[in-house]
Order: structure tokens, then sequence, then C-alpha cells
């Protein structure tokens, strides 16, 4: 099931994701910008991604596999807070249907 996301509330989840940052890696707000880097300029680490994914999925109710969770960011690599935002948007209106279905093998 997806989700379309107002503005607001993609506004809302760069927020959380921006005060998550800054409580996790001790660094005062103002010091995270769209454009840093969150592993090479913050401190942070991969594993950051996969709580924040899995705390917008529970918030917004999203079924997805982490099969098709580690697909996206596979295509679509993260490295900064607003990649972040935009990933977890994805992800939340996307669902299941976030990357295409890979191929079935041929029938003999």
């Amino acid at each position: 099931m997806s989700k379309k996301l107002t503005d607001d509330e993609k506004k809302q989840i760069y927020d959380e994701i921006h005060r998550f940052l800054a409580e996790e890696l001790e660094i005062p707000t103002e010091k995270i910008k769209p454009d840093s880097r969150v592993i090479d300029d913050l401190g942070g680490d991969s594993l950051m991604f996969l709580e924040l994914v899995d705390e917008f999925k529970k918030k917004y109710d999203v079924v997805i596999e982490m099969r098709v969770i580690g697909q996206y960011f596979q295509s679509h690599p993260v490295h900064t807070v607003a990649q972040i935002a935009q990933a977890v948007c994805d992800i939340v209106e996307g669902g299941d249907a976030l990357v295409g279905n890979p191929p079935q093998p041929a029938q003999p």
C-alpha cells in the first residue's frame, strides 16, 4: 500500500531525521545541513539509515520487505541528510512497489 505525502509531511520527515541525527550523534542541530554527509561529515554509520527507515515504516504503516529497501539503496545511494529524507519519502510513498519486481525465470 502506498501513500502520497504532502509537502508538510515531507518537511516533518526531514525535521524528524534532523532531530534524530542531532540526538544520536550528539551534534547541535545548527551543524546539520541538508548537504551534510552523515558518515563523512557527522560521524554516523549506515545502521542509522536502517533505523530511520524502520521508524518511518512503523509511523506510516508501510509494508515493505528489507530486500526491496536494499534494492532501492543499491540504485539510489544515500549520503547526505537531504538524500536520507528523500529516500524515506520514496519508501513511504512506494512501499513494496518502490522497485520493479525482478524478472521471473522463463518457463520451459
